[in-house]
């Protein structure tokens, strides 16, 4: 399977941009702007699209764990052994007995050995619990109505200065529609960032709890991959400091990142030192293009400023 859902994002996008952008819809009716519909929040509809996407990262560890042999399977934390016996962790059941009987050949001489590891297996927990998961929808079902509102606002004023200035009912409605596209676009940008962050999130918080220690970034190696992303591309790094730069510390943090998060036990000490210089030289690198462009930047408006020439219609030569 894809490492990232693009489909299921694909469909929370439309789904999240429709959902605003029918709240927008109007009609002028005795030069007055009407609304034609209230905002309609389909709870449901945001709880699947959260399921799925959680359930397409249950999937995603299943077919890595499914590839993996029982000696390595054996380094995750106990509590798999439990979960894995009780079909209780794994969405499949056939992914269940494989990865049961693996692991269980690998370490039942472990268990047998030591009586205290099978009496302290914790008590199985959800990855996200109900109260977490609807603090999520409630977060995106208020961006939606926070971009309902604004936009409402946005058209009601535009529309109120351009009858003020008289503007023809063609001008208006273009106008109009123009903020419409503004919100679309809008609506599209949220969406795509929350699903790639809960998508994200879910991943390093299931990973972790099965016992891997840190993971290989794996980027959707297209023209839209970012360059500093892309300097981290198959590269591994720990789940407790990731790359070391706050804002694209692990995959999906960053704006709109649709990278994914390979699970891995670690590298060699060797592999270890290379990635930490590579990182260190990128986060150099960074800031200093973060500087060089604010220095360009200011040499620009500069330029601007002491070389502007304006001319009006009677400095014009005719030609």
């Amino acid at each position: 399977m894809n490492n990232y859902p693009i489909n299921l994002e694909k469909d929370y996008v439309r789904f999240f941009v429709n959902t605003v952008k029918k709240s927008l819809q109007f009609a002028i009716v005795d030069r007055k702007l009407v609304f034609k519909n209230n905002l309609v929040i389909d709870k449901q509809k945001f709880t699947k699209s959260f399921l799925l996407l959680d359930s397409w990262s249950a999937k995603s560890l299943e077919s890595e764990l499914l590839k993996m042999d029982g000696k390595t399977l054996s380094k995750l934390d106990y509590t798999i052994i439990d979960k894995a016996i009780n079909r209780k962790y794994f969405k499949n059941e056939k992914a269940s007995d494989l990865i049961k009987s693996k692991i269980i050949k690998h370490i039942i001489n472990v268990i047998n050995k030591t009586d205290e590891v099978a009496e302290e297996i914790p008590a199985i927990q959800d990855v996200i619990t109900s109260e977490e998961l609807r603090d999520i929808i409630e977060n995106n079902v208020d961006l939606s109505k926070k971009l309902s509102d604004d936009y409402r606002t946005k058209l009601k004023n535009l529309f109120e200065e351009s009858i003020t200035k008289g503007d023809s009912f063609n001008t208006i409605v273009n106008k109009l529609q123009a903020v419409i596209g503004f919100a679309e676009s809008k609506a599209q940008i949220w969406a795509q960032d929350q699903h790639a962050k809960f998508f994200g999130e879910m991943n390093r918080v299931r990973q972790v709890q099965v016992g891997f220690t840190g993971f290989i970034w794996i980027t959707m190696k297209d023209s839209r991959v970012r360059p500093a992303h892309q300097a981290f591309s198959d590269k591994y790094f720990d789940w407790k400091d990731g790359t070391g730069i706050e804002q694209m510390r692990f995959p999906g943090r960053d704006y709109r990142c649709r990278c994914y998060a390979k699970s891995s036990f670690g590298q060699t000490k060797e592999q270890e030192e290379k990635a930490r210089i590579k990182t260190s030289a990128i986060k150099k690198a960074q800031e200093e293009l973060l500087i060089k462009q604010e220095i360009e930047f200011d040499t620009f408006l500069s330029d601007l400023v002491n070389n502007a020439i304006i001319e009006t219609p009677k400095s014009k030569k005719k030609k």
